[in-house]
């Protein structure tokens, strides 16, 4: 099937010759590749052809180009002409890029820095409520409570989704310290009440709080606690025995009868499995020697520029 038109007054003669001019001719010419072909003047034709796939990325290429200038277009920094969109509290300052006309003879381009929104005096205190309703989720760590801290605490230093900073002290750092971490050994299983100071501030109101704890020790496996009693024994022999040479251990713990010795790792397999790698690897390169002095057992090729092979 050919479809056939002309630019141009000239037309299309009845036997399908082409008169020559200057102006183009083209038809559409019918096969696998699509695409327009050109009749010159002189009747020779032409291919102008697009494969398929090639045109397929032209029209991809407009259509994405269409979504992103529609999305940038949404996206416009200015509202209602001259209004900038400000971050939310603790989101940073903003940087726009604008085209102010009438400033200069031509529209100038410049950045435009918008600091982010900051809170009001009642603004902050609620947000500070909020926080403290929240805070165990945020410090607990592995512990289940504040009432039963036996393990570090994560005392976080800034919540940046709300834009507020938190700095601690503690009463008895020895126990639990400013950064969370918790030493409950000796205490009872009652646990200390041990209060930690938290000042709450977004940079412009600050408020201080007092947040109760009570540190209890760690929860040991028997098998834990009963070696902590047993160092806790040969601790006070140490004390009993200090101005003697020598330090006697004890004979029994717990009604069970002890036994001691080094733990100081022998170090004679690995010098033995040393020695025999050493001959294995010696008698193999005896025999690799011994290959090497038979007549024609080693190669005769050598390399200078080229590898050279003697006859």
């Amino acid at each position: 099937m050919l479809i056939e038109f002309v630019c141009g007054r000239q037309k299309i003669s009845r036997k399908g010759r082409y008169k020559r001019d200057s102006r183009r001719t083209y038809r559409w010419k019918g096969e696998k590749r699509m695409g327009w072909s050109r009749i010159s003047g002189k009747g020779k034709e032409k291919s102008l052809t697009i494969p398929k796939k090639q045109m397929l990325c032209i029209v991809l290429g407009l259509i994405l180009g269409a979504a992103a200038e529609a999305s940038a277009r949404g996206n416009q920094p200015l509202k209602e002409g001259c209004l900038l969109e400000r971050k939310s509290y603790g989101g940073g300052e903003a940087v726009y890029e604008l085209a102010v006309e009438g400033l200069e003879e031509k529209a100038v381009v410049l950045e435009v820095e918008v600091g982010e929104r900051m809170y009001t005096e009642e603004e902050a205190h609620q947000a500070y409520e909020a926080i403290l309703e929240d805070l165990p989720s945020y410090i607990l760590g592995e512990n289940t409570s504040l009432k039963e801290v036996r393990k570090d605490l994560n005392l976080i230093t800034s919540l940046d989704s709300r834009g507020v900073r938190l700095r601690w002290e503690s009463e008895e750092p020895e126990i639990l310290d400013s950064f969370g971490r918790v030493n409950g050994d000796g205490l009872g299983e009652e646990g200390k009440m041990i209060h930690l100071g938290l000042r709450l501030t977004d940079g412009n109101w600050p408020e201080e709080y007092l947040i109760e704890t009570v540190v209890k020790p760690p929860l040991l496996t028997g098998e834990e606690k009963r070696q902590k009693e047993f160092l806790e024994l040969v601790k006070k022999e140490d004390e009993r025995q200090i101005t003697s040479e020598h330090m006697e251990l004890p004979r029994s713990f717990q009604g069970k009868p002890l036994a001691y010795q080094s733990s100081r790792s022998s170090s004679f397999w690995p010098m033995a499995v040393l020695g025999a790698a050493g001959a294995f690897l010696l008698k193999a390169k005896e025999k690799s020697d011994a290959k090497q002095k038979k007549p024609g057992g080693g190669s005769r090729c050598f390399w200078i520029t080229r590898k050279y092979c003697p006859d």
